[in-house]
């Protein structure tokens, strides 16, 4: 879940261009996602998702997460032992 929700709020305000390779731009709107890096421009896009990438760094950040909150939870777990 926190995974979903980092990558989402990188890859909607970058309008698909972050992270890289995570989207492939289609000339027109047949691509999957309205989404359109070039706005205001003469030539309209849309996005094709690469879904390998996507989950990618959807189970990396969330593995950044679940190791951080590990040491975290035994650091606080050492350090109240009396």
């Amino acid at each position: 879940m926190v995974g979903s929700i980092v990558f989402l709020s990188i890859f909607i305000p970058s309008n698909g261009t972050e992270p890289r390779d995570a989207c492939t731009y289609v000339v027109g709107t047949n691509g999957l996602i309205p989404l359109n890096p070039n706005e205001g421009g003469t030539v309209s896009y849309s996005c094709d998702p690469n879904f390998g990438i996507i989950v990618f760094y959807i189970l990396w950040v969330s593995g950044a997460v679940t190791i951080t909150l590990n040491i975290l939870k035994y650091a606080y777990t050492f350090l109240r032992r009396k």
